[in-house]
């Protein structure tokens, strides 16, 4: 009987909301169904709502599905399903050509807890986020900024440690805002491209352990340059904080990121290893992330005065949660991981 209310009450509150809607000429709606909406509303605000048909997101990082990790998932975006191929670009187009339409928010803009659809078990998360868990920005992350903001922005991708796809067929992309780009790999020109308003491009290279590089034009002139190499294997920790000083109050939280890095100081976009992390002075671990969504580890402490905790970084990265306590002091982040140099940092509460 509560659901058949339930259900009542849902169609009445829907009922109304069509009635204001006829009324103010207001709407909103998911893009999917976004095709009814007409010139005649004052404006509409749409929800990009639907991960397979809106926008596409998948694991970061992830650009090959692997049987040995069924919890991680290739971006939609990536055409891993027939005919569906760059769909946030598809979502955004369809009200950018509309004037008359206020615009639309995408759902969602992080991953989260639950809802791991399509996968199952031991995927627990969402993956059709912008951003991972931690706030870590997917490729699609690029193509809003691109189309979003006056910034100039060239971002290709898949990143170029792809071992065991040697000799393989791989298609490199490029969100860009630039007029044109153009593309090299290992040394090899594959062309120029001219970018369409709101788009994207591709080329396809047969893969090689070496270096892509892209240059952006506008108006003729070149203005970016974006160089993707593989890496050499992970030689050290490196940390940092979105802020050298909190308040000494007890709640107050410093933001960590964590890189694994090699010895040429870039990013090993498919290193994982197990990370120790250790805090010296009044305050402590709150919370640590990878951004795995997949992971199955705890990832805050069940004590309340933590100091020592673990996670493994997922491809290249994690998270660390730095809370204050009520005392001044210099906190010390002592981050360690086999065969690593540690990363440290400190961070003042006062």
């Amino acid at each position: 009987m509560n659901n058949i209310n339930g259900n009542h009450v849902g169609l009445k509150l829907a009922i109304v909301g069509w009635m204001l809607c006829a009324v103010l000429s207001v709407c909103a709606q998911n893009v999917r169904e976004a095709m009814r909406l007409d010139e005649g509303w004052k404006f509409s605000l749409g929800n990009a709502a639907d991960p397979a048909r809106d926008y596409g997101c998948g694991t970061r990082g992830v650009y090959f599905d692997s049987p040995g990790q069924p919890g991680h998932m290739v971006s939609i975006n990536r055409g891993t399903q027939p005919g569906v191929e760059n769909v946030i670009e598809r979502g955004w187009k369809f009200y950018d050509e509309r004037p008359w339409a206020a615009g639309l928010f995408y759902w969602t803009g992080f991953d989260y807890r639950g809802e791991p659809n399509p996968l199952s078990y031991p995927a627990h998360d969402s993956e059709f986020g912008i951003l991972d868990y931690c706030g870590f920005p997917k490729d699609e992350a690029s193509y809003l900024k691109a189309w979003w903001t006056d910034e100039p922005v060239l971002h290709i991708f898949p990143h170029w440690n792809l071992q065991g796809h040697e000799g393989e067929e791989v298609e490199i992309w490029a969100y860009s805002n630039c007029d044109e780009v153009e593309l090299t790999v290992n040394g090899k020109k594959l062309g120029r491209q001219a970018m369409p308003k709101n788009g994207h491009l591709k080329w396809k290279a047969v893969y090689q352990p070496g270096r892509i590089v892209a240059t952006g034009y506008k108006n003729g002139k070149r203005i970016l340059k974006q160089t993707v190499e593989t890496t050499n294997p992970a030689a050290k920790i490196v940390l940092t904080s979105d802020r050298g000083l909190i308040t000494a109050d007890g709640r107050d939280v410093a933001v960590v990121t964590v890189e694994i890095q090699d010895n040429k100081g870039r990013i090993v976009p498919d290193a994982c290893p197990m990370l120790t992390c250790s805090l010296q002075g009044d305050g402590r671990i709150l919370g640590v992330g990878n951004g795995d969504p997949s992971y199955l580890g705890p990832d805050h402490p069940n004590e309340l005065d933590c100091h020592t905790f673990q996670i493994p970084a997922f491809n290249g990265l994690a998270q660390i949660l730095i809370q204050s306590g009520h005392t001044p002091a210099a906190l010390q982040l002592t981050c360690t991981s086999d065969g690593l140099k540690p990363g440290n940092l400190m961070i003042t509460a006062e």
